[in-house]
């Protein structure tokens, strides 16, 4: 394929207040739009441009002493310009969701502990320009944090339980379905050398 430029403007704001940091964000990104063809195999081809325009809003502060809050909601309007004959202009971009958001929040009983609660929303995306779409879907996840050290080494231990639900889910990512992945637990070790 020939080389390809992305052209990205973004403008923000971002406000201090009592503890919390609330951003706003507004951007606009235009790069290749490149199309799965089939010619005896599958090849990639560029059509055109994919437009992405948005907003985000994302907030994260103290609620209380031990309390931590962070969130943030997306809304993308992805679009395809300037495609073969026009064939495919204004359509969505292949698995582009127009709604995203996520919530956080942390419990910090002590110095050593921390508990975390995680939802997340995919919005419904459209796939093959707009002949089918994937419904929106929302997961939760929650962890715990333990900080201690191992031959004065700091240490933090995490388990981490993703889709905590186990809901079953599609992704799409571009033209392609991923199916989710299970309730899945994750243990890991950070050492701070």
């Amino acid at each position: 394929m020939n080389p390809a430029k992305t052209k990205q403007n973004e403008i923000g704001f971002k406000y201090a207040n009592a503890g919390f940091l609330t951003s706003l964000g507004i951007f606009n990104i235009k790069q290749a739009n490149n199309i799965e063809v089939y010619k005896g195999s599958t090849y990639l081809q560029q059509d055109g441009e994919q437009e992405y325009q948005g907003i985000e809003l994302s907030v994260n502060g103290k609620l209380a002493d031990k309390w931590n809050f962070m969130g943030g909601l997306m809304y993308l309007d992805a679009t395809q310009n300037k495609t073969q004959n026009g064939t495919n202009d204004g359509k969505t971009v292949n698995g582009a969701a127009k709604w995203n958001a996520v919530a956080v929040l942390e419990y910090n009983p002590d110095e050593k502990f921390s508990i975390v609660g995680r939802a997340m929303y995919t919005g419904k995306a459209d796939i093959y320009n707009e002949q089918l779409q994937t419904p929106s879907y929302m997961t939760y996840d929650l962890g715990v944090n333990y900080k201690t050290a191992f031959n004065k080494t700091p240490v933090t231990l995490t388990a981490m339980c993703y889709n905590l639900t186990d809901k079953n889910y599609w992704t799409a990512y571009g033209n392609n379905l991923i199916l989710s992945s299970p309730r899945t637990l994750m243990l890991s070790a950070t050492f701070d050398i």
